[in-house]
């Protein structure tokens, strides 16, 4: 009798076992993607991009229902509606513009549980421009004051820390600043490199949340490298100090200051960034030939401002930059992040003050006075950094030699895209060979 218990609830057991996994195949959620039929997703106006619509596992006989929303410039939506998506049978939606801008189509389904996916379209993107036109008169001015509050000299604090890269030598480096937090970050170079004979590069750090310390910067093309945190705190400290001040210092950052130009958050940042780039120069074995800034978001902005602000910089990569287009309010577009201006039902700004200040931080305007080689990034499905601001910057870059990544399918991700990073990093492979004559150091 125990024997032929035994083996009873076994089979129960494995019969439950066998309707749970049927139950769950069943109630798994389908996979749908959506796709545009460029592979860039760049369109003319009037153009029609093909939205289309695949069931990629198995769905109800019946067939699911789809809901679809398109938005323009992320401000407003375009259209909506909803259809059955049928067994392998793919759905396809046209849309286009009649005007230059971004159209992302979002598609959701609740049975038999909720999923989403997204795919983007950009319209004559090297015709969108800020939303507005001109900077103000004193922005160079304005700039020059900050610049001029750095000068004189200043002694860094550079203590060399054991390496665990064979034949790279590492020093952690502190540079202060007449006011506020000092530059801190990790420093590489290749061991007993001789005078002038290295390039250097800068790597800027995103909006981080937590916070973090600086990364030990890889030697990338055997340059000096060299990467600092953006709020000056300190480095290597355990986790919790992180934390702390993600809820003290440093929560919400990019709200502060905005209602004057002297007081918003990111003036004490660029500060660093341009103690940082004059620091970079100043080491005995920079060849003075190449100079390049990496950051993605708001490292990417800190790229772009950084080269905008210090002509010695001779190659920039912005990957999904923030700070971007921040009046792009004035053309019915959202602005660039962290999106300071708030908008009434009237279309106006709710705090005038902060749309009086946001120009002179300005990503368009930095990218007017930039001539050295860029390479940008964009994703069309990125809601942080949103495609149309990063266009308003692009397009008005005066560089010789200039490139942007446009990838329909990908959100906010160059900072941790490791595929997107490489094409990055071929541009600063290929900047440093047209310059030096040679791949790397």
């Amino acid at each position: 009798m125990r024997a032929t218990a035994s083996i009873n609830y076994r089979v129960f057991a494995l019969l439950a076992a066998m309707c749970l996994f049927v139950a769950a195949a069943h109630s798994a959620t389908p996979r749908i993607d959506v796709t545009v039929d460029k592979t860039d997703g760049i369109y003319q106006v009037g153009e029609h991009a093909v939205f289309t619509i695949t069931p990629t596992s198995a769905l109800p006989a019946e067939g699911l229902k789809i809901r679809y929303r398109f938005t323009r410039d992320s401000a407003t939506t375009e259209s909506a509606g909803s259809f059955i998506l049928k067994p392998g049978a793919p759905f396809e939606i046209r849309r286009t513009l009649f005007r230059p801008g971004w159209l992302m189509c979002l598609i959701s389904w609740d049975v038999p549980t909720t999923g989403s996916a997204a795919v983007g379209a950009i319209f004559s993107p090297l015709h969108i421009q800020p939303g507005l036109e001109k900077e103000p008169a004193d922005f160079d001015a304005f700039w020059a004051r900050q610049k001029a509050s750095l000068a004189g000299d200043y002694a860094a604090e550079v203590v060399q820390l054991p390496s665990k890269t064979p034949g790279i030598d590492l020093y952690h480096v502190k540079i202060p600043i007449p006011e506020g937090n000092p530059v801190q970050g990790y420093m590489t170079k290749p061991h007993g490199a001789a005078p002038r004979s290295l390039g250097a590069i800068a790597f800027t750090h995103g909006a981080y949340v937590p916070a973090r310390s600086s990364n030990i910067p890889p030697n990338l093309f055997g340059m000096i490298a060299f990467d600092f945190n953006a709020h000056g705190h300190d480095d290597g400290m355990p986790p919790k100090f992180y934390r702390d001040l993600s809820n003290t210092t440093e929560r919400r950052y990019w709200d502060r200051g905005w209602e004057n130009r002297d007081t918003v958050y990111f003036l004490g940042m660029y500060k660093r960034l341009m103690r940082a780039m004059d620091f970079l120069t100043r080491q005995a074995e920079w060849d003075g030939k190449v100079l390049v800034v990496f950051g993605g978001s708001q490292g990417g902005a800190q790229a772009i401002a950084a080269a905008g602000l210090e002509p010695r910089i001779t190659c920039i990569v912005a990957g999904i930059p923030a700070l971007c287009d921040l009046s792009g309010w004035r053309a019915g577009r959202i602005d660039g992040w962290p999106h300071p201006i708030k908008v009434g039902r009237d279309g106006l700004p709710l705090n005038p003050k902060i749309a009086a200040t946001v120009p002179y931080y300005d990503n368009a305007y930095f990218a007017r006075r930039i001539k050295c080689d860029a390479f940008f990034a964009t994703g069309l499905i990125d809601l942080t950094c949103q495609p149309c601001t990063v266009f308003a910057a692009y397009n008005q870059l005066g560089s010789e030699r200039k490139q942007i990544l446009v990838l329909p399918d990908k959100a906010h991700s160059f900072s941790t895209d490791l595929a997107q990073r490489a094409i990055g990093e071929k541009f600063i492979k290929d900047h440093i060979e047209r310059v030096t004559g040679k791949a790397g150091y």
